[in-house]
């Protein structure tokens, strides 16, 4: 029979994989240890996070600052250029 008639589902395109080693059993220690790395982890991340959100917003804040103080200097400028009627 060919290959092409043969339905796909059937075939066997990868090799089984070799089984993976039994779990060895983990203690209660080294679970605490692992969940307080996480909980470490997770931490610092948000930490780092909320750090990269208030470093955002303070640009943005000095961004427009600035820009509202060149505008307003340039209107300073083209009131004082402007003949006065």
């Amino acid at each position: 029979m060919s290959k092409l008639l043969v339905d796909v589902r059937t075939l066997d395109l990868h090799p089984p994989a070799p089984a993976l080693p039994a779990s060895a059993p983990v203690g209660l220690v080294d679970r605490a240890s692992l969940r307080l790395g996480l909980w470490l982890l997770l931490r610092s991340a948000a930490h780092a996070n909320r750090r990269a959100d208030r470093d955002l917003r303070s640009r943005a804040l000095e961004n427009r600052s600035g820009l509202e103080a060149r505008e307003n200097a340039a209107l300073r400028r083209l009131h004082l250029l402007q003949p006065h009627l």
